[in-house]
């Protein structure tokens, strides 16, 4: 069971939060650190919101993070998300797309014209999440490019 998450669920949806940093850093080789006290914040602040679009699977086993917002050139609403996280022992299940559905019925209600996944998951492989988004009827808009100044580009990511 989907739910929306609350500013009680913090402990659990920050334990998610940092198994996805760790495993993201590890597999993309990213030269990043954790701030526990920055994390906890930003959580805070995003389950805090009247914008917040965040839901959690009941029993912890994946979370979708995001919120409501205006487009950059008008009054348009657009659902935006920020994070989708599903443990590694429930992964290529339906719990992902259960998530993605849940966020969509939410931000449709609130008056959302479209959603606009701007990120690249990291953990999973691209063609996986790729046919998941497209399952769902989500457009390819294009590659995700990085650079990270002074480190090495990873292979995998």
């Amino acid at each position: 069971m989907i739910r929306k998450a609350t500013i009680e669920d913090i402990r659990p949806i920050y334990d998610m939060i940092e198994a996805y940093f760790h495993e993201a850093v590890t597999k993309c080789n990213y030269p990043l650190t954790w701030d526990r006290e920055k994390a906890v914040i930003h959580l805070g602040n995003l389950l805090w919101r009247e914008t917040g679009l965040n839901f959690i699977v009941q029993n912890g086993e994946g979370m979708i993070l995001g919120e409501m917002g205006e487009t950059w050139f008008g009054k348009n609403l657009m659902g935006k998300p920020a994070v989708l996280y599903v443990k590694p022992e429930h992964r290529n299940g339906l719990i992902a797309r259960a998530l993605l559905r849940r966020f969509e019925k939410e931000a449709l209600s609130r008056g959302a014209l479209a959603i606009l996944w701007e990120f690249e998951t990291g953990l999973s492989d691209s063609d996986m999440l790729g046919g998941l988004m497209r399952n769902l009827k989500y457009e390819y808009q294009g590659p995700i490019y990085r650079k990270i100044f002074g480190g090495e580009q990873c292979q995998r990511c």
